[in-house]
């Protein structure tokens, strides 16, 4: 086995050392995409009870996105409600618990159960608001900002609104 293993090193070191003689390009590794979209389904101005997606992509340590408060800005010209509904909010699919506060949404992400993998990597993490949580986009078409703030990470992405047909 560690003959093996010591044949795999040396035919890994002779293939780079090649590249690097010949003048051949070695092609950096780009760190992973990080960022956020938002999307409102409808994109209507002035449109109730809307669909709000926002899917943040950073570096996770098994598609894990960390313990601790997701908080999301909303544009102040949104209409949001006093209270979410349960049920309401989804996080990664499943169901979770959302305080709102003016324009701003907390969600608590729960700390992982059981044995995590070392593996860092490029994940997704997925914040749908249903119809059922009362959210409205503004009366006006245009751009609007939405920020997103979590653990060490902070995302602001547009949110684009259409005017009505």
């Amino acid at each position: 086995m560690r003959g093996v293993l010591l044949s795999a090193c040396a035919a890994l070191v002779v293939t780079v050392t090649a590249s690097v003689a010949s003048g051949s390009p070695i092609r950096k590794i780009s760190p992973p995409a990080s960022g956020l979209t938002v999307v409102a389904s409808p994109p209507v101005a002035g449109a109730r009870h809307v669909r709000l997606t926002l899917v943040m992509r950073y570096e996770m340590q098994c598609n894990y996105p960390g313990a601790g408060p997701l908080t999301v800005v909303l544009p102040r010209q949104a209409s949001v409600p006093n209270e979410l509904q349960v049920g309401s909010v989804l996080l990664g699919g499943k169901t979770t618990e959302a305080k709102i506060a003016g324009t701003t949404v907390t969600v608590v992400i729960a700390p992982p159960t059981g044995v995590m993998c070392d593996a860092m990597g490029p994940g997704m993490l997925q914040l749908v608001f249903t119809p059922r949580a009362g959210l409205g986009n503004p009366a006006r078409s245009g751009s609007y900002r939405v920020r997103v703030v979590h653990a060490r990470h902070s995302f602001t992405a547009v949110l684009r609104v259409t005017a009505r047909p």
